[in-house]
């Protein structure tokens, strides 16, 4: 094996695994401010809580600290598995560099690394948000696709710039730190990159993710000396592809024979598809421009950053026809509203209605008690979803019950036809599905580009229609999966 590099030797963690309990402890060494404390022992204790996912060389856990200066923190542990033709060692140092104050702004950040006799274990910030991949089911607004685009050429010009490739570049390797409209993403998993020091080191390895992997990569573009060599100009296709996607909701070279083609210049460039999505003509020619089959042809990344596109000023959506829907949407639901009401308040007459709901407002906490089967008599939304009996008899009763969950307003509530489910459509881009009996959420359905404007079920309650900016989405409430999306639904 080759000897650690310094950078990769320096970033190694002084390592315990315990068992019975089950956890590892990390042990460092700090200097205080007197001779006493010139050398100081920090010791923290991390234990597994949860599989996240797989990436391209290992498996990503979710851990917890549960003694030390970060106890309450997680962090996310990526483990691989080692193989003795594998060189982790060129993870691990671009890990560590891009770790750096200087560029953690554009890549998931590293506390370390350590190992055992059979795997590498890479400690990293966990980002709760998850991948790009799940925000591209339709197509993001160009304006978010710019902010995304520009801040990953910014990581791939700090990579490149410092003799690295990804290699394998995808939504999936994007992280998101915040989400849509004031996007903030990283780069992350460098399983395959490698350090490229063009003209004397180039990549020769096929690796990467087929459907944005470059042509030259698949062996489609070769030099006329038959050298099946490249170099940084695969992540700038890659970034491309993505970009793309970004725009309009299509991974364009999923099939390779289309690919094939495409080199072979009997597949033209798909304009149609970016011109019926409004892409301006900036944003046409800078995906054009990147996606050159040739890639003596395609720019760096620096120069991609100074493309016409990133400072093209493109026109904020129409929101006054969102205005008028939203309003339309609170008078009908205050209609819906009141015939509830009445309908409630005239079953209320029963002399067992005062017992039933005193026992049904015993208990103003986030559950609601299951004691009585008469639903309040007015629904309050505010930023949670609020269940208050406030009739004209009685203005001081208590509120039966507060069901917080959301992390912003709520724009819209809905009963399911069959009084099963409340669905709670918020500005932080959710839908929130509750029991009316227990006050719980069942599920939370994600994946919104927006503020949700609103929410409705269908008649037979086995349908939501969700509506955000200028699109309406269709979900099973039964299993939070999105049946469609109907774009354009509103200008």
């Amino acid at each position: 094996m080759a000897a650690i590099p310094d950078l990769v030797r320096v970033s190694k963690l002084d390592t315990q695994f315990c068992t019975n309990p089950e956890y590892t402890q990390h042990v460092q060494y700090v200097s205080g401010t007197t001779f006493k404390q010139r050398k100081i022992r920090k010791e923290e204790r991390w234990e597994r809580d949860k599989r996240l996912g797989r990436g391209s060389y290992g498996v990503v856990w979710l851990e917890r600290c549960i003694h030390g200066d970060s106890e309450g923190k997680v962090r996310a542990v990526k483990k691989v598995q080692k193989v003795e033709s594998s060189d982790y060692h060129r993870e691990l140092q671009a890990i560590a560099l891009f770790s750096h104050n200087e560029y953690e702004h554009c890549f998931v950040k590293s506390f370390g690394w350590y190992d055992n006799l059979d795997s590498i274990f890479i400690a990293m910030e966990y980002l709760p948000h998850g991948d790009l991949h799940k925000y591209l089911s339709s197509p993001l607004p160009e304006r978010d696709a710019q902010h995304i685009v520009a801040q990953v050429l910014e990581g791939l010009n700090f990579m490149h710039e410092n003799r690295f490739a990804h290699r394998d570049l995808k939504p999936a390797n994007i992280l998101v730190v915040c989400r849509g409209p004031d996007w903030w993403v990283k780069i992350a998993d460098f399983g395959i990159s490698k350090r490229a020091i063009e003209g004397l080191t180039a990549l020769r390895t096929l690796t990467g993710t087929p459907a944005f992997a470059a042509p030259e990569v698949l062996g489609f573009v070769q030099s006329d000396d038959n050298d099946t060599s490249y170099t940084n100009s695969v992540d700038i296709w890659s970034l491309s592809v993505i970009a793309f996607l970004i725009l309009t909701g299509k991974t364009l070279f999923g099939d390779q024979r289309c690919l094939g083609q495409y080199v072979k210049g009997l597949f033209a460039f798909p304009s149609n598809i970016l011109l019926a999505n409004d892409v301006s003509e900036e944003g046409h020619d800078f995906v054009k421009t990147l996606m050159a089959p040739n890639p003596k042809d395609r720019p760096d990344a620096k120069s991609s950053l100074q493309h016409p596109w990133f400072s093209t000023k493109l026109a904020k959506p129409d929101t006054s026809r969102y205005w008028i829907f939203l309003t339309t949407s609170l008078v009908l639901a205050n209609i819906m509203a009141l015939l509830i009401i009445t309908r409630i308040t005239t079953a209320s007459e029963s002399p067992s209605y005062e017992s039933d709901t005193e026992a049904l407002c015993a208990e103003p906490s986030a559950s609601w008690s299951t004691k009585a089967q008469t639903l309040p008599s007015r629904l309050y939304v505010n930023t949670g979803v609020r269940s208050q009996r406030a009739d004209s008899e009685s203005s001081s009763r208590a509120a039966c019950g507060t069901l917080i969950g959301h992390s912003h307003y709520v724009n819209g509530v809905a009963f399911s036809p069959d009084g099963r489910l409340i669905a709670s459509a918020s500005h932080d881009m959710t839908i929130s599905l509750w029991d009316p009996a227990t006050g719980t959420v069942r599920s939370t359905l994600e994946g919104h580009l927006s503020s949700i404007y609103d929410a409705a079920f269908s008649p037979d309650s086995k349908l939501i229609a969700s509506s955000y900016y200028n699109r309406i989405r269709l979900w099973d409430p039964a299993t939070g999966e999105a049946y469609s999306t109907l774009k354009r639904a509103h200008s």
